[in-house]
């Protein structure tokens, strides 16, 4: 089965939705912000899916997850600001709402990815700004 997954990623933890081609949702759940805690929640609920694209936006951990995921998985980092006009529109502005948001998005294309710098000019950027 071919799946799209959102992330709503927070600094404890990372909500996840799976939808399907259709849109219907099949798998959601809370998994700790650690890249070993999400890389192994992919493999152990994913067995019986072909995961086309995992889409998140772009916030404090997201060059840590793009960098520690794009190996293994198919992952996506999306304009925040962008998602946020798509994700506002919910009546009921949560996290486990955002992840499913996330995950239509993902499943529709309906967004703009971004480059991720390499954690390379990340440090040098760190130690420009810190002269």
């Amino acid at each position: 089965m071919e799946v799209y997954i959102g992330f709503d990623i927070s600094l404890q933890s990372t909500h996840v939705c799976v939808v399907d081609n259709e849109g219907t949702i099949v798998q959601e759940g809370i998994a700790p912000s650690d890249l070993d805690a999400l890389d192994s929640w992919l493999r152990r609920h994913g067995q019986d899916w072909t995961i086309k694209r995992i889409v998140f936006e772009t916030g404090q951990l997201s060059t840590h997850f793009y960098h520690g995921l794009i190996e293994a998985w198919p992952v996506t980092c999306i304009d925040a600001r962008h998602a946020n006009g798509t994700l506002k529109a919910q009546r009921v502005k949560t996290d486990k709402n955002d992840a499913r948001g996330l995950a239509q998005i993902a499943r529709t294309g309906w967004y703009k990815a971004v480059h991720v710098k390499s954690d390379e000019c990340q440090g040098l950027r760190t130690l420009v700004a810190a002269k």
